[in-house]
């Protein structure tokens, strides 16, 4: 890339951070929450066969000392891209008030300190949660060169009922999964795919 860049991108497979190694630094920050230690040979642990992830992680700066900041994956995220505790942050739960702005709304950001430190910054998926805070943090967080990609919903075919319904109304409803099938699901009908896929042609 001709200009520094930084790009935040929320999966639901790896947590990350990618630095090239010579010449102007890029940034891939990845934050993943629900994350257990067992995915990764990173961790020493060998229960899910994991190639792709485990040679991006030989490659990439892995951080053996992580701590959750809440056990809910709202107030961590507000809490990690602000750098302030959750008892700062005044969010601690779920939907409803999740925006640290609310509470500090010049409060500087992750990807905004790396965009006033000259860096492009161009986001993806559930970096913040969606309208958490409004419009995915725009133009605060993020350079204005591409629109965030934002997180969608996937709606199984075939299925009649929601997550939440399956599970007795105690997931949110943005929690959803479809069978792994690659005639009826293939990759590229996961958003994680649509996600992954954006960022390498981006």
């Amino acid at each position: 890339m001709a200009v520094n860049s930084a790009i935040f991108l929320f999966f639901a497979a790896t947590v990350t951070v990618v630095l090239a190694a010579s010449g102007t630094k890029n940034v891939l920050f990845m934050p993943v929450d629900d994350l257990r230690p067992e995915l990764l040979e990173a961790y020493d642990q060998k229960h899910i066969i994991t190639p792709n992830l485990d040679r991006l992680a030989k490659e990439s700066l892995v951080f053996q000392r992580a701590y959750c900041q809440h056990a809910l994956c709202i107030p961590s995220r507000n809490s990690f891209m602000t750098g302030r505790r959750p008892d700062t942050t005044h969010v601690w739960a779920g939907l409803g008030n999740a925006n640290f702005r609310v509470t500090g709304p010049d409060w500087i950001s992750l990807p905004e300190h790396f965009k006033n430190s000259g860096y492009t910054t161009l986001g993806g998926g559930k970096t913040y949660h969606p309208n958490s805070p409004p419009n995915w943090d725009e133009p605060k967080s993020w350079s204005q060169d591409q629109p965030y990609f934002p997180f969608a919903l996937v709606k199984c075919p075939n299925t009649t009922t929601t997550q939440n319904e399956r599970v007795g109304g105690n997931v949110a409803p943005i929690d959803t999964w479809c069978p792994l099938d690659e005639k009826e699901y293939p990759d590229t009908f996961h958003y994680d795919w649509k996600l992954a896929n954006h960022t390498i042609y981006t």
